[in-house]
Formats: structure tokens, sequence, C-alpha cells
């Protein structure tokens, strides 16, 4: 499964996807799927193994989110992940 992080403006969006690239982490900048509207019209689509360096690496350049889901590519398959589930990956990150 992949995993979606939701952004609060486009500019923390873009700005994770600069430094994720420079840092040669592998995902795509894409527009947010409807069913998470209440989000900015993008968010950045990775697979879950990399979440943990990917939060690491925003933590550590003053990058927020505004929520992080589970994703399989459909509505039914969109869950929010925990405070637990993200906190346990950004320590092994």
């Amino acid at each position: 499964m992949d995993t979606l992080i939701m952004f609060t403006s486009y500019y923390f969006a873009t700005k994770a996807e600069t430094l994720f690239k420079e840092k040669g982490l592998v995902m795509k900048l894409i527009p947010t799927p409807p069913q998470l509207h209440h989000a900015c019209g993008l968010c950045i689509l990775l697979k879950r193994v990399d979440l943990g360096t990917a939060l690491g690496y925003m933590r550590d350049n003053g990058i927020s989110h505004s929520g992080v889901y589970s994703y399989g590519g459909s509505a039914k398959d969109c869950v929010k992940l925990s405070a637990d589930e993200l906190f346990g990956e950004s320590l092994r990150g």
C-alpha cells in the first residue's frame, strides 16, 4: 500500500518535493484525491517503507504536513494514520 502526505499549503508541498528529489527519495507530487478535499490541492505519494525517512527529512527542514494516509488508490482504501503510527514511523526514519 502507498502513503499520501497531505499539506496545508502549496508552499509546503513543493518544498517537500524539492527536498525529497535532492535526497533521492522516490515519490510523486500529485493532485489531492477528491475524498481528501479538505487539504490543499497537492500531496505527495510514496511507498510506506519510505515514510519514516520522508517524515525525518520534513522534521529536520521545518516542513509541516496536515495528515498522512495509507492509500490504495480509491476512497475505500484511504485511511488516516494515527499519531502512534506516525510517531513510530518518524522514529525509524
